[in-house]
C-alpha cells in the first residue's frame, strides 16, 4: 500500500485507525528512502538524520483510540528516532471538538496529502450513536431517484459499520488532491446494497487502483474477504485507468503458516511495471480497465479476470459462445428459484427437502438431511413444477456455489429451497439438457461463476449475475451428440447405483426384521 500510494518526503500523512502503527512506520521508511535519493549524495550524514526527523515529527500522524496501542505506537515510533507526537488517542469518528486540543491543532480536514489505513471491520461491530452518524454523510439512509441515481435523505440509519464511516473520515481528511489506500471488505465493491456507497466515492474520488486479497490475508482471525483500494481525490472519467490484481495467495495458509507461494509482491511488481511504462502483459496478476468499463459500479478484479476472456475468445473459433440471457430471451430455457420451508416442518416426512449440500456429481444425494410431510409436498408441488431433466443448480453458499444436480423419473417428489435455481430447457431440439449439464460444469464456465459469485453478509451468492454466463457450445452438432450421450450413460450408472444401494438397504432393514422376530419368538 506504501508503494501503491507512491509516498515521498514531501507528503503529509495519516492513519486515522493506527493501531500499533505499521502503516506509519512503514510510510515514514519510504519518506526517508525518498529523501535519501533525492539529497543523500549532497547532504552530510547528520545533516540527512536531522531532515529525517523534522520530517517525522512534521509529516506523520496516527490516531486511536485505544489507549494501550496508541502507547505501542508511540514506542514504535520512538524506536525509529521520533514522530511519537504525532500519535494521539483519540477516537477518529466522532466529532473533532470533542478531542483534545493539542489533537485539534495537529489532525484537521483536508491538510493530508496521504491516508494509509486498516480500518476495523467486522460483522459484529456496529456503530449506533445517533451523534456519530449524524456527522456523516453515510451514516444517513439514501434511496434512488428517478433516475436510478442515490440520493441521501434525512433519516439516520439504526447502525453502520465502522469501515463505512471510516471511507468518508478518509475522504475528508484529504486536500482537494490527495491520495487514500486502504484495506476494505470487498463487499462494498460488488453488492447491491452498497451501490451508494460507492456513487458516494465516485463522486469525491477516482478508483485508480483496487487488488483483491485471498481469504487466507487475515486468517486464523478472522475469514473476511478483502481487498486494497486505492483513491485519488478528484473528478473521475470515463477514460481513467484502473490497475487491478486478484492475489491468490498471501504468504500464509488459513492457519498461520508460512507458504512458500505470495502473490501480492508479484501484483506490486506488476502496479510498477504500469505506471512506468503504462503496459503490461495481462494476467491476474495484473491487468488495467478503464472507468468506462465499469459494469453495474462493480469494482471486484475478478469479475474482469483477463484469463476468462482470453479462453473464451481462443473457444469462439470452435465453439459458439452464447450467454445464458439470450438463451432466455429466445425462449429455450427458463429460470426460478425454489422456496424456503419452516424449520418446524423438517423431519415430518418422507420427502425429501432439496438443499444445497444435497447437491453433488450431478445428482441428488441418496439421503438428504431433511425431509417434510406430503401435505406440505403438495403445497409446493404446483409452485415448483418439477419436472425430469429439469437441473438444479446452486445459487448460494460458500464452496458449493454453480454445482449441478439433473433431476431424474426418481428426483421428482421433492421440495427444493430458495438458494437453488431451477433451470428448465423449454426447447430441447435446440439445446439438449444433458448437454447443458456438461456445459454449466466445464471449466470455463465454472471459472465465470466463481469471477461472478460475491460475498453477500457470510455467505456467496451467484445472484442475478447467473444471465451473464457464457456457454462455449460446439458448433459440430456431433460433438454435442457425443457429449450428451456421455452424459446419459453416466446419468443412467448413478441411477443404477442409486438403486442398487436402496436395495442393499432395504435388505439390511429386512435382515433386521427377521432377527427381531425370530429372538421375539425365542423369548415367547
Amino acid at each position: 500500500m506504501v508503494n501503491i500510494a507512491h509516498i515521498t518526503y514531501k507528503d503529509k500523512m495519516i492513519d486515522p485507525a493506527c493501531g500499533t502503527g505499521g502503516f506509519l512506520i512503514e510510510g515514514l521508511k519510504a519518506e526517508w528512502k525518498s529523501l535519501d535519493n533525492q539529497y543523500g549524495d549532497e547532504w552530510p550524514e547528520h545533516e540527512l538524520f536531522a531532515e529525517e526527523q523534522k520530517i517525522a515529527i512534521k509529516n506523520i500522524r496516527g490516531i486511536d483510540k485505544d489507549s494501550f496501542l496508541g502507547k505501542v505506537a508511540k514506542a514504535y515510533m520512538a524506536l525509529m528516532d521520533d514522530g511519537r507526537g504525532g500519535i494521539f488517542c483519540e477516537n477518529s469518528l466522532v466529532n473533532t471538538e470533542s478531542w483534545s486540543v493539542l489533537a485539534q491543532e495537529h489532525i484537521r480536514d483536508k491538510t493530508f496529502d496521504v491516508v494509509l489505513t486498516n480500518p476495523p471491520f467486522g460483522k459484529k461491530l456496529k456503530i449506533n450513536e445517533d451523534g456519530i452518524l449524524s456527522l456523516y454523510d453515510l451514516g444517513h439512509k439514501w434511496k434512488k431517484d428517478r433516475d436510478g441515481k442515490f440520493e441521501k435523505t434525512d433519516k439516520l440509519l439504526d447502525s453502520q459499520p465502522p469501515q463505512i464511516l471510516f471511507i468518508e473520515k478518509c475522504l475528508n481528511l484529504l486536500h482537494n488532491k490527495g491520495r487514500m489506500c486502504f484495506v476494505s471488505p470487498e463487499s462494498i465493491f460488488c453488492n447491491p446494497s452498497h451501490k451508494h456507497i460507492v456513487q458516494f466515492i465516485k463522486e469525491r474520488a477516482k478508483i485508480s487502483a483496487i487488488i483483491s486479497m485471498p481469504e487466507e490475508l487475515f486468517q486464523p482471525y478472522t475469514h473476511a474477504k478483502t481487498c486494497v483500494v486505492y483513491l485519488e481525490k478528484g473528478k473521475n472519467s470515463p477514460e481513467d485507468k484502473i490497475f487491478m490484481g486478484i492475489a491468490k495467495y498471501c504468504g500464509h495458509d488459513s492457519r498461520g503458516n508460512e507458504t512458500s507461494r505470495d502473490d501480492i509482491p508479484k501484483i506490486q511488481e506488476k502496479y510498477n511495471q504500469f505506471i512506468k511504462n503504462g503496459q503490461l502483459d495481462y494476467d491476474h496478476l495484473g491487468f488495467v480497465i478503464t472507468e468506462g468499463e465499469i459494469v453495474n459500479n462493480i469494482y471486484v478484479p475478478k469479475y474482469y479476470n483477463p484469463e476468462i476472456r482470453k479462453s473464451l475468445d481462443a473457444l469462439s473459433k470452435t465453439h459458439n459462445v452464447i450467454s445464458i440471457k439470450s438463451l432466455e430471451d429466445k425462449g429455450i430455457i427458463s429460470i426460478s428459484t425454489g422456496h424456503e420451508v419452516s424449520k418446524e416442518n423438517y423431519g415430518t416426512g418422507p420427502i425429501p427437502f432439496v438443499r444445497t449440500s444435497d447437491i453433488a456429481n450431478w445428482e441428488i444425494k441418496l439421503d438428504p438431511k431433511q425431509g417434510l410431510s406430503r401435505e406440505i409436498y403438495e403445497s409446493y408441488k404446483q409452485k415448483q413444477d418439477i419436472k425430469t431433466n429439469d437441473i438444479l443448480m446452486v445459487r448460494d453458499g460458500t464452496y458449493l456455489v454453480g454445482t449441478c444436480a439433473i433431476i431424474t423419473d426418481d428426483d421428482r417428489e421433492i421440495v427444493f429451497q430458495s438458494h437453488l435455481y431451477k433451470i428448465r430447457i423449454k426447447k430441447p431440439d435446440e439445446l439438449n439438457p444433458l448437454l447443458l449439464l456438461a456445459l454449466l460444469s466445464c471449466p470455463i464456465v465454472k471459472s465465470q461463476i466463481f469471477a461472478k459469485r460475491f460475498t453477500q453478509d457470510i455467505i456467496d451468492t451467484l445472484g442475478e449475475r447467473i444471465h451473464e454466463l457464457l456457454l462455449p457450445i460446439p458448433r459440430d452438432k456431433k460433438e454435442q451428440e457425443r457429449i450428451a450421450n456421455e452424459v446419459s450413460r453416466i446419468i443412467e450408472l448413478k441411477k443404477k447405483a442409486k438403486e442398487m444401494t436402496r436395495k442393499v438397504v432395504s435388505s439390511v432393514v429386512q435382515a433386521d426384521e427377521k432377527e427381531h422376530k425370530f429372538m421375539t419368538l425365542i423369548v415367547d
